[in-house]
């Protein structure tokens, strides 16, 4: 039997919080903020009411499984509340139903680059889910920089008994799929690795058409717990 297992690579979770995240009105653009910013809806921020100024954090809406970097730099009164930009709203579909319940998770200040950067990957991904039916990443799995990606998911075969039966598959898979696999060993095991994914959705959209193509058990999981 091959499990099929999607993941985020991600540092283990903690300081985890459940919250309703809303987003800024327009009114409030060029506002100054708590922290001396002029408040910008195109920027990757948030208000909170009791998070630290200038940290970072990753909001994950529980509808659709995508996640958005932002950093706090205004204060909420509302308890329990995650108020975003317009701007890392859209970037989670909260925009969409104006409140979300989310998974908010704190960071250290070794994603600040990927923060930075947030509107380049995410016009990545803009570009090539109009152009195809779920988006994907052409980038390395076991690349250092690319573990940091917070909102890439991925679609793990597990239990391929050799290499000839891995490069079966992958030669079926590559055939069937229009993103990157990947054949990896581990410890004389071998793995086939499918993606990146913008969101849990689109993983699981393909994992399930996976499942119904072939006689393979699929199982969640987050990479901290595989240990591989």
């Amino acid at each position: 039997m091959i499990c099929l297992a999607w993941f985020i690579p991600m540092n283990a979770q903690k300081n985890q919080m459940e919250q309703k995240a809303t987003y800024y009105h327009n009114r409030f653009e060029k506002r100054k903020t708590s922290t001396g910013e002029i408040f910008s809806q195109q920027k990757y921020t948030a208000a909170h009411k009791t998070l630290p100024l200038n940290s970072l954090v990753k909001i994950t809406n529980k509808d659709n499984g995508r996640s958005v970097i932002v950093k706090i730099n205004d204060r909420c009164p509302r308890n329990n509340v995650i108020d975003m930009s317009l701007n890392a709203a859209k970037r989670i579909l909260v925009h969409k139903t104006g409140t979300s319940n989310v998974i908010v998770d704190m960071l250290d200040n070794n994603y600040l680059a990927l923060w930075e950067k947030q509107d380049n990957i995410f016009q990545i991904f803009d570009r090539i889910e109009f152009e195809e039916n779920y988006a994907v990443l052409d980038v390395d799995s076991t690349n250092n920089f690319e573990k940091t990606f917070l909102f890439i998911y991925y679609i793990k075969v597990l239990n391929i008994k050799d290499e000839i039966s891995a490069k079966k598959l992958l030669n079926r898979f590559s055939q069937d799929l229009r993103t990157k696999c990947t054949i990896k060993k581990v410890n004389e095991q071998y793995f086939i690795y499918i993606g990146g994914f913008l969101s849990m959705e689109k993983a699981i959209d393909v994992a399930q058409g996976l499942k119904s193509n072939y006689l393979l058990y699929l199982e969640i999981k987050n990479n901290d717990n595989n240990g591989n």
